[in-house]
């Protein structure tokens, strides 16, 4: 929930039936509804494989991780050192002598005095010195034990932003990236590399462009060969009507070149097949 600090007397807030504060219209609309586009990129991006680590997990699987360095270092360049705060308190209740449970709480605010804030829990096995019982006397250092719990809340508290989000959540990851994939639309193929029995990718409009030219879809590759093609079958088509016309000397019907030079041979003049025949 996003709330601004009022510094309004106690006795004059307003509160709804069920004990929620009522903040006016003038001030809701200072609130920060969303962050600006370089800080939404920043936490969507994708945690660099350098700086995602490996540890074993119980039950003796590899689990990923971040460092705290790198969440410090990520809070800062994305909300400035005054940005945001972190505080933590440990919890007895889910704490033993084996173990440390440490809440964390990130608040991330702006210069008007807006905030939010994100809670969660982390802890570590207390390390005991080596050959030694189990049992307090023994703790090696209960100060880096509790550092290390508050480094674990503080690192998922931050992923409640969106920090190291794809490390701390691959599923979602992977189901996001699953979705988008079955959503996208299916590639459009050349149909001419098809019926040669290969597969050739072409973007959409390269498809619905020679779709309308040619009446295909055309790979680069063929779309330049069905443009040569397509040169070569026009280059004829005007060769012939420019072709020199020769009249039967028996029916004055025009004839072709070709066809004079054939019948000359074989009439001694030119002649339509028609009348060839006649000749005959």
């Amino acid at each position: 929930m996003i709330r601004k600090e009022n510094k309004v007397a106690k006795d004059k807030k307003k509160y709804d039936s069920q004990g929620r504060e009522i903040i006016p219209l003038k001030q809701q609309e200072e609130l920060p509804q969303q962050l600006n586009p370089i800080q939404l990129n920043e936490l969507g991006a994708k945690t660099p494989r350098a700086f995602i680590k490996q540890r074993k997990g119980r039950g003796g699987g590899q689990f990923d991780y971040v460092e705290i360095g790198y969440v410090i270092d990520k809070l800062n360049r994305i909300f400035g050192p005054l940005g945001w705060d972190s505080e933590s308190e440990l919890v007895p209740e889910l704490s033993t002598e084996l173990f440390v449970t440490v809440k964390a709480t990130l608040t991330i605010k702006d210069h008007k005095g807006s905030f939010i804030k994100k809670q969660a829990f982390g802890g570590v096995d207390r390390k005991f010195f080596k050959n030694k019982p189990h049992i307090p006397a023994n703790y090696v250092d209960i100060a880096d034990d509790a550092k290390s719990a508050e480094a674990d809340a503080m690192k998922k508290a931050a992923s409640k932003f969106g920090v190291a989000f794809d490390v701390f959540y691959p599923d979602v990851i992977r189901i996001k990236e699953l979705v988008v994939k079955e959503e996208s639309p299916a590639p459009f193929t050349c149909d001419r590399c098809k019926k040669l029995g290969k597969e050739t990718t072409i973007t959409e409009q390269q498809a619905k462009m020679t779709k309308d030219f040619f009446g295909f879809k055309l790979c680069d590759h063929c779309r330049m060969e069905a443009m040569k093609y397509k040169a070569e079958k026009e280059e004829n088509k005007s060769s012939k009507t420019t072709e020199k016309m020769v009249q039967c000397k028996r029916c004055s019907k025009e004839i072709s070149e070709a066809q004079a030079k054939y019948s000359k041979k074989m009439f001694k003049k030119p002649l339509c097949k028609e009348c060839q025949k006649k000749e005959k």
